[in-house]
């Protein structure tokens, strides 16, 4: 089965519009706070569905692109 994002979701990131439901905006700078990738840093490109929770495609400094939960991400700056 398909996990899709609600429409509504898919507006407010792409408007640059934080909720509590999408915590990230296009182009908001990251870090990353756990995990393998600990401590590296990337911008957000686009919101992915993910269980148990929401995640972000993130382009990372070393320019490859990885999918993150937003638990592991905190906000550093931002676009908007």
């Amino acid at each position: 089965m398909n996990q899709r994002i609600p429409k509504e979701w898919e507006t407010e990131f792409f408007a640059g519009q934080r909720t509590e439901q999408v915590p990230f905006a296009l182009n908001d700078y990251v870090k990353v706070m756990s995990g393998p990738l600990a401590g590296c840093y990337g911008s957000v490109i686009s919101i992915m569905p993910g269980r148990p929770e929401l995640s972000f495609l993130v382009e990372m400094n070393e320019g490859n692109d990885e999918v993150l939960a937003a638990s592991v991400l905190q906000l550093e700056s931002t676009d908007n």
